[in-house]
């Protein structure tokens, strides 16, 4: 939004995977895998500290109490074992009620930052949150500023925006519209085979779109700074405990 206008929309490929489900989905969908290689896979290591313990149990010192029951991972599956998330989201429902969402955020540094969202309020249909920033994303944002969640969850179609602000200015709209698809044998090989570009891609969609605000638009650079939060868990140079389970 400012300093200059900008504005880019791609399409792109998430999984829904309940966690009470995973080891199911290893079992009866072809096409897909859980903690191994396949056309479509969803990998434990890709998530929290990188860890062996199951992804149910590094959710818990992330939620408050009570912890939701349901579990709903939104994330990049590996197509053909890759992968780069810049964000995936556990949303915790009672019911049909989202009740906390934890938000994990990767950079191009190898960054790891968790954002739990443990208390949401309801307003026009829809839930909202606000954190502080504390994780260097853009190179072109410091840290100073928050973020403000809207999430709208349907059966079969969700939205979920995550807005910067410094103050009261809006200084970046994201966001994105997902629609629901039965996750089938079929659905794996289609997406696996027709539409790797939509994982693939990510990358080098990050690194044009920079390319663009710095070169073109002449954009103002900041420089990686060195993590300080307890919940950036994984960080270039910084030993972390993979197995650690308190934020």
């Amino acid at each position: 939004m400012t300093p200059v206008a900008h504005r880019f929309s791609y399409p792109f490929l998430m999984g829904g995977f309940f966690l009470s489900e995973l080891a199911e989905l290893n079992r009866t969908r072809r096409g897909f895998s859980f903690n191994s290689t396949n056309l479509l896979s969803l990998h434990e290591g890709d998530y929290f500290n990188g860890g062996s313990s199951p992804l149910s149990e590094q959710i818990v010192p992330w939620f408050a109490d009570p912890v939701p029951s349901n579990v709903l991972l939104l994330t990049m599956p590996r197509v053909f074992n890759y992968a780069f998330n810049p964000i995936s989201l556990f949303l915790g429902f009672e019911g049909d009620q989202l009740k906390q969402v934890v938000v994990q955020v990767n950079n191009t540094f190898g960054d790891r930052h968790i954002y739990p969202l443990t208390e949401l309020e309801m307003e026009e249909g829809a839930y909202r949150a606000s954190c502080k920033k504390e994780f260097h994303v853009s190179p072109f944002f410091d840290l100073d500023g928050e973020y403000r969640f809207l999430f709208r969850s349907g059966k079969e179609q969700m939205e979920i925006h995550c807005d910067y602000y410094e103050g009261e200015q809006c200084r970046l709209k994201s966001g994105f519209k997902l629609t629901a698809y039965e996750f089938t044998k079929v659905a794996a090989v289609r997406h696996a085979l027709l539409f790797p570009f939509r994982v693939a891609m990510t990358m080098p969609r990050i690194l044009w779109q920079a390319f663009k605000l710095h070169y073109l638009k002449k954009l103002k650079v900041y420089k990686r700074p060195e993590p300080f939060s307890a919940s950036t868990i994984l960080a270039k140079g910084r030993a972390t405990s993979p197995d650690e389970p308190t934020p």
